[in-house]
């Protein structure tokens, strides 16, 4: 489209807005910092609702600081009145963020006195500064010449045939400053802002219809995306398949018994697919028992061998027999006994003489007892007795020893 053509057209649609929509007045003297945050708010939205938010938000909290650390949930909970409360959310949260980061603190209305160009770049640097909010503080805050232009206002233009999509994908409108004088640009943005925001919000709406009618423009409806296929859902692997609908249960489960069944019908050979022979499965070797794990007991330590000395054989160990062997002492004690047993029957015989008389004789067991010390050959002389005459001594009897057997 040539310049001429695109001007007249831009004459054209500002003839059919005075017609249909009534401008809106917006105090130029309120500071900066307010004129930007207000423009995140009524961007692709109906001043009304940007009114609305906008008195919500300062209402809500104590200062910008404070809503600069708040969370873009909650925000957008407080904007709610606009139609993207999220992304208004995240556009005010971006530019206090950024104005705090480069200047520490939140009075810009010394932009006013500064050179435009160098604040207008300034403003552009800024993180979450669109076109349509630096073009806005440009005319209301800063005194320059610009229209503010959004997503819904390009989306008209594309509709008249003012822009191309190529242009509108840049978000340009060229020559557009050109034909709309600088006197006239808040009132011309008022009344094209309030056009696109209706029809954005309500493509039916009469009045926007009215102002295409003017124009000569059918505008063309955005196709709406097909909605998204339902989710087949997966096939229940439960062993109790679930009623059919319509049926009763004695239906689903199947017929009664001791009714018959027709047979099935037989399908021909030609429809039905051969299908190879499974091959068969190898039988599984049934597995080995585990080995039981026996605690063996533990081994009795053999005491080593004695070493052989030189000249020495080793001494056997001589493991004891079961039947103790009789000592040579037992052998002796038991003769003894028997020859005492044959000497207390002698004197017995012997009368009472003997037996009145006590013998001064020792038995042989206490004989030999006493002859055990070291040094003594035989028997100890006995004691005289206390009489003075002596006593005769008896006859000493021979004892015989038996040989042991």
């Amino acid at each position: 489209m040539t310049s001429a053509n695109r001007a007249d057209r831009i004459e054209q649609l500002f003839k059919a807005l005075k017609k249909h929509y009534k401008p809106t007045t917006i105090a130029t003297d309120r500071p900066v910092l307010d004129l930007l945050l207000y423009a995140c708010c009524l961007e692709d939205g109906k001043f009304e609702s940007a009114d609305e938010a906008f008195a919500k938000l300062q209402q809500s909290y104590f200062d910008w600081n404070e809503v600069r650390v708040t969370t873009v949930a909650e925000l957008a909970e407080v904007l709610a009145s606009l139609p993207d409360p999220g992304a208004a959310a995240n556009r005010i949260k971006l530019c206090l963020q950024s104005l705090f980061e480069s200047r520490y603190s939140f009075e810009i209305d010394e932009l006013r006195k500064g050179n435009l160009g160098k604040t207008v770049a300034e403003l552009e640097a800024w993180k979450g500064m669109s076109k349509f909010i630096v073009s806005f503080v440009t005319q209301n805050a800063l005194g320059g010449h610009a229209i503010p232009i959004d997503n819904a206002t390009m989306e008209v233009m594309k509709h008249i045939e003012i822009v191309s999509p190529a242009e509108a994908s840049k978000g340009i409108v060229p020559g557009l400053e050109r034909t709309i004088a600088k006197s006239k640009g808040p009132e011309f943005s008022s009344l094209l802002h309030q056009f696109a925001a209706e029809f954005h919000a309500n493509p039916k709406s009469a009045t926007a219809l009215a102002v295409f009618k003017e124009l000569g423009v059918n505008p063309k409806p955005k196709p709406v995306p097909p909605p998204p296929a339902p989710k087949t859902a997966a096939p229940s692997t439960s062993k109790a398949a679930a009623p059919v609908a319509g049926k009763s249960d004695s239906q689903a489960k199947g017929p009664a018994k001791g009714t018959k069944v027709p047979p099935p019908k037989e399908l021909p050979t030609s429809s039905v697919k051969k299908v190879a022979p499974a091959k068969p499965v190898e039988e599984m070797k049934p597995a080995k028992p585990a080995a039981k794990i026996v605690a063996k007991p533990a081994e009795k330590t053999e005491k080593p061998a004695p070493k052989s000395v030189a000249g020495k054989k080793p001494v056997l160990q001589v493991k004891p027999s079961a039947k103790p062997v009789p000592k040579k002492d037992e052998k002796k004690s038991s003769d003894v006994k028997k020859a005492n047993e044959r000497l207390t029957k002698e004197s017995t015989k012997s009368g009472s003489k003997s037996s009145s008389k006590p013998s001064s004789r020792k038995p042989i067991a206490d004989l030999k007892k006493s002859n055990v010390k070291k040094g003594t050959s035989g028997p100890k002389k006995s004691a005289a007795p206390s009489s003075s005459k002596p006593k005769p001594k008896p006859a000493p009897n021979k004892i015989t020893k038996k040989k042991p057997k």
